[in-house]
């Protein structure tokens, strides 16, 4: 894989999560707002963030798989 191609997979990838974590947020009340800011801050750097949140926060998991889901069938479409 060439770094053109990488650099678009990880923009891609940032972009579900900002996409989860707002869609995420905006179905939460403010303590588990509050909870989840606190907690991506505090592990932003762990190579286990995901697994932990799955635990803690399986809502915002679903989030992200449906946001995973609804980008493979958009870029599916464009490419058939």
């Amino acid at each position: 894989m060439n770094q053109s191609n990488t650099h678009i997979e990880n923009k891609t990838g940032i972009i579900l999560l900002e996409s989860a974590v707002l869609r995420f947020m905006s179905i939460s009340d403010t303590s588990t707002q509050e909870s989840f800011a606190a907690y991506i801050e505090a592990n932003r750097a762990s190579d286990t963030l995901l697994e932990t949140l799955s635990e803690d926060f399986p809502k915002f998991i679903k989030i992200l798989n449906e946001e995973i889901a609804s980008t493979r069938a958009d870029l599916q479409s464009v490419l058939q």
